[in-house]
């Protein structure tokens, strides 16, 4: 049995005629569950918990990026498959990488349940699952208390599990499943005409610890910040996720 988690933003009357019609879609492909739509004082989080208390173990997310960011960060329970239905092109970067089409198409992707594995990263209390950034000036990179890394230089530091970006780096080849984080430096370099960002350095790890000089915020998954110092682990495959064919790995 499946439980879809509705965002608070499909509230609106505009979304009535989509939403419409990917529950007739998941009913007539047999995906009957529960549709946990959120009120004014509701919050993702409760209604999470809450079906997992009831024993559901499909988890889909209606929405976008950060309805699954809320999601995942509400489970505790490694054996709860996630899926996502997006909504619209707009915040939906994760819903492209991992191949699941918008809309009333996805419930297909849903039906066929391709499910893969893939790492989350934790972040103090917090877990992300795409990529995190932070200002590189003032920032320091702590590397498995071994040494350590300090920018001096305008630019940005990403910590990246999911490449919807499409980083490229020649010594790099970002997977989300190879139980490492990477961390992708980028600092900005003055033209004569224009500013462009160039790759500076990349590596993989394990863990780390963030700390930033002029108290600037890690941002998660463009949507959650906090306050450095943050200690960045992996948990390998820690996430059960449906998956389109089309996806990036």
């Amino acid at each position: 049995m499946y439980s879809y988690i509705y965002d608070y933003f499909l509230n609106h009357k505009k979304f009535e005629p989509i939403l419409a019609k990917i529950e007739t879609r998941l009913t007539d492909l047999g995906l009957n569950g529960k549709f946990c739509k959120q009120g004014l004082m509701q919050n993702i989080k409760d209604a999470t918990q809450n079906e997992i208390r009831r024993g559901v173990k499909s988890i889909i997310a209606v929405g976008n990026d950060n309805t699954l960011h809320n999601i995942i960060n509400s489970i505790n329970d490694h054996n709860i498959v996630v899926g996502l239905i997006p909504i619209n092109f707009e915040s939906n970067n994760v819903a492209k990488f991992l191949g699941i089409p918008f809309a009333e198409q996805a419930c297909n992707t849903i039906a066929a349940r391709r499910i893969e594995e893939i790492d989350l990263i934790k972040a103090n209390s917090s877990l992300f699952l795409s990529s995190a950034q932070i200002t590189s000036l003032g920032t320091i990179l702590e590397i498995n208390n071994n040494y350590s890394i300090e920018s001096k230089e305008n630019g940005l530091i990403k910590i990246i599990n999911l490449n919807y970006d499409n980083e490229k780096i020649s010594s790099t080849e970002f997977k989300p499943n190879d139980g490492k984080v990477d961390i992708l430096i980028k600092i900005n370099k003055n033209k004569v005409f224009s500013r462009e960002m160039v790759n500076n350095t990349s590596i993989s790890l394990k863990e780390l610890t963030i700390n930033n000089l002029n108290n600037e915020s890690l941002l998660l998954d463009n949507f959650n910040k906090i306050k450095t110092p943050v200690k960045i682990e992996v948990i390998p495959r820690a996430l059960k996720i449906i998956v389109g064919k089309e996806r990036f790995f």
